[in-house]
């Protein structure tokens, strides 16, 4: 039973040694200025990939936000194109129905006169 214990005991003391060692009794890395410096410099072209990647992405953006813009611009253009001849051809319509308005107004008005002068001659000679 005794060298049981004893079993036991080594086995602990070995575990202690490597893993179950607290970490305020293990001995700490210390970091030499040039593993920091490398360390600065992989976090920079971490960095620079990031911000490169970002720039990209907004590149892109820019440039889709463009082509929809330009295809918008595009559509408003047609359209305002033809509305335009649309209310070209309104207009156009419209005139000439004011024209045929007119004329049958200046011949509805030669009417009333013929028959203003007709009226105006039978009128004296009556009386």
């Amino acid at each position: 039973m005794q060298s049981e214990q004893q079993e036991h005991d080594m086995e602990w003391q070995e575990e202690e040694s490597s893993e179950g060692v607290p970490s305020n009794i293990r001995p700490r890395k210390r970091t030499t200025p040039k593993a920091a410096d490398s360390m600065t410099d992989a976090i920079q072209g971490l960095k620079q990939l990031l911000e490169q990647d970002f720039n990209k992405k907004i590149e892109i953006m820019k440039t889709e936000f463009q082509l929809e813009f330009t295809k918008l611009s595009d559509r408003m253009t047609e359209e305002v194109a033809r509305t335009t001849a649309r209310m070209a051809q309104e207009l156009s319509q419209v005139r000439e129905q004011l024209t045929q308005v007119c004329s049958e107004l200046e011949r509805t008005r030669l009417q009333l006169d013929t028959v203003s002068e007709a009226h105006a001659a039978r009128s004296p000679s009556q009386s």
